[in-house]
């Protein structure tokens, strides 16, 4: 019926919908939208939006788009913290984000969906600020957890320079800050300064010989 979106840190929210039984044409604007993106961030994306935008695509006949990691901050949520809920309403309440999950107006529960079914333009108007500042209140949310994010993909792989940055949020305001220890060695620590993210360098700074005298605990 309607997909809102935006593209990280920028400002404007954009909104697709489709007043008929056929969705074949959002379909296809939203496949060639995922085409464009690297990572997508969604809640509960992995076990909900994915698999009905799959299940929309092939039933339409459409071919699947580009593989792209999905960020999911209910799965952020879950693993990394011990929240009393994990709704986007609630963790925007606790997190006290700026914006806040809007409550149905003057269409509670289904009677949205079933009213924009039958065509009535205020419920359509209220579906498109609904969905609008989902995507706004998602992005606040994100970001809040994004530095405790333990595998969260690095987004600075693709980058075409050689500048240290955050794998996390892609600034470059980084310090060295201790070091990371494991098993087989010592890497240099550093904490953005910007997201608050922490990350260490790929390459052990143990000598050879330092590397040949050490044992792995079993």
């Amino acid at each position: 019926m309607s997909i809102a979106y935006k593209w990280l840190d920028e400002e404007d929210v954009h909104y697709l919908e489709n007043r008929t039984e056929d969705d074949t044409e959002i379909c296809a604007k939203f496949v060639r939208l995922l085409d464009e993106a690297d990572f997508v961030v969604a809640h509960n994306g992995k076990k909900f939006d994915v698999p009905m935008m799959n299940t929309r695509f092939v039933i339409n006949n459409i071919k699947p788009p580009s593989p792209y990691k999905v960020i999911d901050t209910l799965t952020i949520a879950k693993k990394e913290m011990r929240f009393r809920r994990n709704s986007l309403a609630h963790l925007a309440e606790v997190l006290k984000c700026k914006h806040k999950k809007l409550k149905h107006q003057a269409f509670a529960g289904f009677s949205l969906w079933s009213e924009c079914m039958k065509g009535n333009p205020d419920a359509w108007a209220e579906m498109e600020l609904y969905n609008r500042y989902d995507v706004i209140v998602l992005e606040e949310v994100y970001k809040k957890l994004r530095p405790f994010a333990s595998t969260h993909p690095n987004i600075t792989t693709g980058d075409d320079h050689d500048t240290m940055c955050c794998p996390k949020c892609g600034s470059v305001d980084i310090i060295r800050s201790g070091y990371y220890h494991t098993n087989k060695g010592k890497y240099q620590r550093y904490a953005c300064k910007s997201c608050g993210a922490w990350s260490s360098e790929t390459y052990v700074m143990n000598t050879k010989e330092k590397r040949q005298s050490l044992l792995a605990s079993r």
